[in-house]
């Protein structure tokens, strides 16, 4: 998908929440992720995020021989993106100077600057 970017505002989780939640994957975001809007020709169309978070899959499955494949679970690292709609404002606010460094960006620009390299993907 091309003309993807971030919206501009910088927005940090302030309680854990389960963006994905599936019997077969589950994606957590931690209190400080960090994570704005991404759009596509000026329409919303997921997120954007970089923080503490992990992932959970399960990629087992049933064939003629038996089960098989395994289940996977670690941490997310750098930027990821989020298609689909996602109402986090409830678990939400303007991340502060603290939260943004906490995650290793300068500052909002720094971050916002890596969701656009990101996006360019």
């Amino acid at each position: 998908m091309k003309n993807l970017t971030s919206d501009g505002s910088v927005t940090a989780i302030s309680a854990p929440f389960e963006l994905i939640s599936h019997e077969k994957a589950i994606v957590k975001l931690e209190a400080g992720c960090l994570w704005t809007y991404v759009l596509h020709d000026s329409e919303r169309v997921g997120i954007a995020f970089a923080g503490p978070s992990q992932f959970t899959v399960d990629a087992i499955t049933e064939t003629n021989s038996g089960a098989v494949g395994s289940s996977v679970s670690g941490s997310l690292k750098g930027v990821q993106i989020y298609f689909g709609k996602a109402d986090m404002e409830g678990v939400s606010g303007p991340a502060s100077d603290n939260v943004i460094s906490d995650r290793g960006y300068a500052d909002a620009a720094a971050f916002l600057h890596s969701v656009n390299e990101r996006c360019k993907i």
